[in-house]
Parts: C-alpha cells; structure tokens; sequence
C-alpha cells in the first residue's frame, strides 16, 4: 500500500507539468490526446507528399517491445545519415 500511496502522490504533483513534460506530437499519457491522433497525421502527411510530390519516410516503432533493445544512439545516427531534417 505505501507503494500506492506513494505512486498516487507523484502523479498528483507531475499531473500540471504534464504538458510541458510531454512534447505535443506525442499522443499517449494526457487526457486530452488520443492515440487515434496518429492516425488522422498518418492520412495528412500522406496527402501533403501527394499534393507536393515530397518523399517521406514513416517510422513505426511498438516501443513496448523496442524500449530496452533500440539504441538511442544508432537511431539518431541513422536520422542524421539520411540527413534528416530535425526541426
């Protein structure tokens, strides 16, 4: 139970700094985002490289199997190797 109380009493004192902690572009862990989100910027960027005859490349990544076993580093290195645009 001290467990509990404990965990209760962090997400209490996080909860108003949630937004800053938490960049927009991401769609889980808020109240007012949904992960279907995802979906709708899915179908808009498709129609942006449609109309601009842009390339993109999507990443999907299932973090829960990848958390531990992806390095950041080899990540980032491939991003900038493709030269990637960070903005």
């Amino acid at each position: 139970t001290i467990y509990k109380i404990l965990t209760k009493a962090i997400t209490k004192y996080l909860q108003p700094l949630l937004n800053m902690l938490i960049r927009p572009n991401q769609t889980s862990f808020l109240k007012e985002r949904n992960i279907i989100d995802n979906i709708f910027l899915t179908f808009k960027m498709m129609d942006w490289t449609l109309k601009s005859y842009q390339s993109i490349i999507i990443l999907l990544l299932d973090f829960k199997k990848a958390y531990n076993r992806v390095e950041w580093s080899f990540l980032e290195d491939t991003i900038i190797s493709i030269d990637f645009d960070k903005n």
